[in-house]
C-alpha cells in the first residue's frame, strides 16, 4: 500500500489539539504503508516520516526531490511542465487545473502511481484529462471555492464561474465561526 501526504498543518482544531497531535496521528495513519510519497518541501511532512520504515518517495519543486517537475510554463494559471522521478523523463502533463497547488497535487499522484508501476505516459494522460471536481463544486447557481489549507491558501487563484455576472462570498470556513481568522472580505462583489 503507498500513503501520500501532501502537508500538515494546524487544521481540525476541535479534534487536534496541538502539533504534536496532528503529527502523531499522521506517524499512525502511515505505520501500515509499504511506501510514503511525501511533499519534501513540508518540514512538518518530513519530521512525520523521518522515521518510516518503508519505501521514502520526495516530490516537490525542484530536483532536489524524488519526483520533480522540469520545464515549467503556464497559460492561464494551468502549468505544462515534465515530471521527473529519481532523475529519469516519467511523464509529461498539461494540467486543466490552475495553480501550483495543483502542480504539486500532480506530482504527489504521479508519485504515487510510480510507485505502483504505473506507465508514465498514462499518468500524463490521466493528469492532463483532469478538469477538477465541478460537480461537487457548482450547484444551484452556486460556485464552491475550497481554498483549505489553513496557513498556505492560495490568493488571486482562476475560478471558473458557469456564467458572466457579480459573484459574492456569502460562506467563508476563514470566519471566526468555524475556526478561521477572518482574513476573507466578504463584502467584495467580483465582476466577470
Amino acid at each position: 500500500d503507498t500513503a501520500v501526504i501532501l502537508n500538515i498543518d494546524r487544521d481540525h482544531v476541535d479534534y487536534f489539539h496541538s502539533m504534536e497531535q496532528t503529527e502523531d496521528s499522521f506517524r499512525r495513519s502511515i505505520r501500515t504503508a509499504g511506501t510514503v510519497v511525501a511533499c519534501g518541501e513540508d518540514e512538518r511532512v518530513m519530521r512525520v516520516i523521518a522515521d518510516f520504515g518503508g519505501r521514502r518517495i520526495t516530490f516537490g519543486g525542484d530536483s532536489s526531490f524524488d519526483i520533480h517537475p522540469e520545464g515549467a510554463k503556464t497559460e492561464r494559471g494551468c502549468a505544462e511542465f515534465d515530471i521527473y522521478a529519481f532523475g529519469e523523463l516519467y511523464c509529461s502533463v498539461r494540467l486543466q487545473v490552475p495553480g501550483r497547488h495543483n502542480m504539486l497535487n500532480a506530482l504527489a499522484a504521479a508519485g504515487a502511481a510510480y510507485a505502483s508501476g504505473v506507465d508514465g505516459t498514462a499518468v500524463g494522460e490521466a493528469l492532463g484529462a483532469f478538469y477538477g471536481a465541478h460537480r461537487r463544486f457548482e450547484k444551484k447557481g452556486c460556485v464552491f471555492v475550497f481554498n483549505f489549507h489553513p496557513t498556505r491558501s492560495q490568493t488571486g487563484l482562476f475560478v471558473p464561474v458557469p456564467e458572466k455576472g457579480d459573484y459574492q462570498v456569502i460562506l467563508s470556513t476563514d470566519d471566526k465561526t468555524f475556526g478561521g481568522y477572518q482574513n476573507i472580505d466578504k463584502s467584495v462583489v467580483y465582476h466577470t
